[in-house]
C-alpha cells in the first residue's frame, strides 16, 4: 500500500465523522476494501504511537499532603494558631492545627482517590481486539490499534479505539462509561449529514473506546485512538473537591487503492 503523505497531527484531528458517508470516511483514512496491510499498521503505529490513555506521572503522597496547605483559608487559620499561641491560649492552638491536619488529610485522600480512579480506567482497554487485515481477521492488542484498522465487532467485545460503523446486524452498545446513557444504544452504519454538533448519544453510527457491544455484531473502521478518542479527550476535572471545614472554623488521505463497493453491502 502507498504510504500517506499526510502528518500524524492531521490524521487525528476530529472531523466529523459521523456526518461522512462510510465510503468517505475510508477513503480519507486511506482504508481499501480488504483492510490495511501489516507493513502499513506497523508503519502507522510506529507514527502515531499507541493506542493508549496517556497520564502524566502524578506527585507522590507526601507532595499531595502538602499541598493542602496552599489554601488561602488555611493560611488563616495557621495566623490565627500563631496569634492563638502568643497570647497563651494553648487549647485554642491545637485545636485550629487539629482542623488543618484533618482538612488536609481528608484532602489528600481525595485526590490520592482520584489518581487511582484514573489508573484504574486506563486498563479498562480490551487487551485484544479482532482486525481486518489483508482480507483477514486477526486479533491483536488493542494497544496496536491503528487509524483505519477495521474492527470486527460482536456480543460481548469490548471497543478498543472510536471507531465509525460500516456494518451492522442487530448491533447495540453500552455507551454508559462515556455517556452516562443507560440503556444500549442501537447502531447503524447510515450517516448523519447537518449533524456536526450531535451529542455523542446520539451519533448512532459511532462506537467508542471502552464501550461495550451488548448484542449482535458488526464492522467499523477506527477514526481515533489513544487520547485523541473520546474516552482520552473527555473533561479531566482539574480541580480537586474541597474538604469542607468545620462551621467554627470558618486523517489520512486515500493511501492507494480504492474504496470498493462493497463496503456498504458487506456482511457485518
Amino acid at each position: 500500500m502507498p504510504r500517506s503523505n499526510v502528518a500524524a497531527s492531521d490524521r487525528v484531528r476530529v472531523r466529523p465523522w459521523h456526518t461522512l458517508p462510510a465510503r468517505d470516511v475510508l477513503h480519507a483514512l486511506g482504508t481499501p476494501e480488504n483492510g490495511i496491510d501489516r507493513a502499513e499498521a506497523a508503519r502507522r503505529l510506529q507514527e502515531d504511537g499507541p493506542n493508549l490513555l496517556q497520564g502524566k506521572e502524578g506527585p507522590s503522597p507526601a507532595a499531595i499532603f502538602l499541598r493542602q496547605f496552599r489554601s488561602p483559608l488555611i493560611a488563616i487559620l495557621l495566623v490565627a494558631a500563631v496569634i492563638a499561641f502568643s497570647v497563651g491560649k494553648r487549647f485554642d492552638v491545637w485545636i485550629i492545627l487539629g482542623i488543618v491536619m484533618v482538612n488536609a488529610l481528608i484532602g489528600g485522600g481525595q485526590e490520592l482517590r482520584a489518581a487511582g480512579a484514573i489508573a484504574a480506567l486506563q486498563k479498562l482497554t480490551s487487551p485484544q481486539a479482532k482486525v481486518l487485515r489483508e482480507g483477514e481477521i486477526h486479533e491483536v492488542a488493542t494497544s496496536e490499534l491503528v487509524l483505519g484498522d477495521v474492527l470486527v465487532l460482536s456480543a460481548g467485545d469490548r471497543v478498543g479505539a472510536d471507531a465509525r460503523i460500516l456494518s451492522a446486524s442487530e448491533l447495540t452498545v453500552d455507551e454508559s462509561a462515556l455517556t452516562g446513557e443507560s440503556l444500549p444504544v442501537v447502531k447503524s452504519s447510515d450517516s448523519l449529514p447537518g449533524k456536526e454538533e450531535a451529542p455523542l448519544g446520539d451519533r448512532v453510527n459511532m462506537s467508542y473506546m471502552n464501550t461495550v457491544v451488548t448484542q449482535g455484531r458488526g464492522r467499523a473502521v477506527v477514526v481515533a485512538t489513544g487520547m485523541a478518542t473520546e474516552m482520552g479527550r473527555s473533561p479531566r476535572k482539574s480541580a480537586r473537591p474541597k474538604a469542607p471545614l468545620p462551621s467554627s472554623a470558618a486523517s489520512r488521505p486515500s493511501a492507494g487503492g480504492s474504496v470498493g463497493s462493497s463496503w456498504g453491502s458487506w456482511p457485518p
